[in-house]
């Protein structure tokens, strides 16, 4: 193993993974006439785009492809290219097509870019979830307050002889 780990290396690209990994998502997607499909099977069309582009697959490099593959596909949902989903423990991982419409990686680039800088403006101009938690846990303590204050008076009230305010 040691003797070969410099052949094993995997060179840090992670944008050119995550390109790849968009185009193993959208063959696997093609193949199936699905938007949505199981992540296992993007792994294995990375490994064969990766056989295509570097003529070799490493020894153990099986392993760091599949490593590589979910490490860019949550890249992908990161950057609102994709979703990552999984409906019980015991089901396959799946991954989703934001843009299914889309024909290649730069227009989706682009659609995503747009989507963020859309919600980056709205959020700007909105209350955060937050402000809004902080503005309900000020309001309950404001109307703690006042239940404490209005008991308060009742107890002096109670605690009163009803007979003081008679006046001779």
């Amino acid at each position: 193993m040691i003797d070969n780990v410099g052949s094993r290396m995997h060179d840090e690209d992670m944008e050119g993974d995550i390109r790849r990994c968009w185009r193993s998502m959208r063959d696997v997607m093609d193949k199936t006439n699905s938007s949505k499909v199981p992540i296992v099977e993007v792994t294995n069309r990375l490994s064969e785009i990766l056989l295509q582009e570097f003529g070799e697959i490493p020894e153990g490099y099986d392993v760091e492809s599949k490593i590589t593959s979910f490490v860019a596909g949550l890249f992908l949902t990161h950057r609102g290219y994709a979703w990552i989903s999984q409906d019980n423990p015991s089901d396959p991982i799946m991954i989703e097509d934001r843009w299914p419409n889309a024909t290649s990686f730069d227009e989706v680039t682009k659609l995503a870019s747009k989507l963020f800088e859309e919600e980056s403006t709205s959020l700007e101009s909105e209350e955060t979830e937050s402000m809004r938690h902080a503005a309900r846990l000020a309001e309950r303590a404001r109307i703690a307050a006042e239940e404490e204050e209005i008991a308060k008076i009742k107890e002096a009230s109670e605690s009163e002889n009803p007979d003081d305010w008679l006046v001779e």
